[in-house]
């Protein structure tokens, strides 16, 4: 099992909301048209898990990216595979910097300190829980 398979505890009330900072970026990178996105989604965290996306929340931020990146990759693929072939050629491109940020992050999170001994301890845990 790899660490990208592993579940994550619960998030946990943390210390700071990542929702304005969030919208600071996209509007400093001329995307305001993805805050109403970006706020709708964190009513949508709020209802499922109590709490909103929150800094020291007792989950690992970055391994949480690394995965929903990977699931974004299999959805790109999912609606690249349900269109017409000259449908795909946007996607295409989002496809590759999917793929992209996933090298990128997989390699920072290899070589972040005590990566190998957190992964290798949380899928002992994985394997003992079962």
């Amino acid at each position: 099992m790899s660490s990208a398979a592993i579940e994550q505890p619960a998030p946990t009330v943390g210390q700071e909301k990542v929702l304005p900072a969030a919208i600071r970026y996209v509007e400093y990178m001329g995307s305001r048209e993805l805050v109403a996105d970006l706020e709708d989604r964190a009513i949508m965290g709020y209802a499922r898990y109590g709490t909103y996306l929150m800094t020291h929340n007792g989950r690992d931020a970055a391994m949480d990216c690394y995965q929903e990146l990977l699931d974004a990759l299999m959805y790109t693929q999912q609606a690249m595979m349900e269109l017409a072939p000259n449908d795909v050629h946007d996607l295409v491109r989002v496809r590759m910097y999917i793929l992209t940020s996933l090298e990128w992050l997989k390699e920072y999170l290899e070589d972040r300190p005590n990566a190998n001994a957190d992964t290798n301890r949380q899928i002992e845990e994985a394997l003992n829980d079962d």
